[in-house]
């Protein structure tokens, strides 16, 4: 996967700030827009080896990355919809 490119990045800050609009927070936009790429890079970097390792055999020789990539998405959209 690659990072998410500038205007991908706008529209997830946008899309939170959307969500969340009824709250009061304590930061502004470049405050967001700041978590979001770093949120991203850690995606990208530290957080993609960490997954990686974690995924255990067979299924890391027998999935593409894309499908691993897929089940990570499932798994993390399964959880923020039950509060986990």
């Amino acid at each position: 996967m690659m990072p998410l490119n500038r205007a991908d990045r706008n529209a997830c800050a946008n899309q939170f700030g959307q969500e969340t609009t009824a709250r009061v927070n304590g930061y502004v936009k470049s405050d967001l827009r700041a978590a979001v790429d770093a949120i991203d890079d850690w995606a990208e970097g530290a957080g993609r080896t960490a997954f990686r390792a974690t995924v255990p055999e067979p299924v890391k020789s027998n999935m593409s990355v894309a499908e691993q990539d897929r089940l990570l998405t499932i798994v993390c959209n399964k959880r923020l919809m039950k509060g986990a």
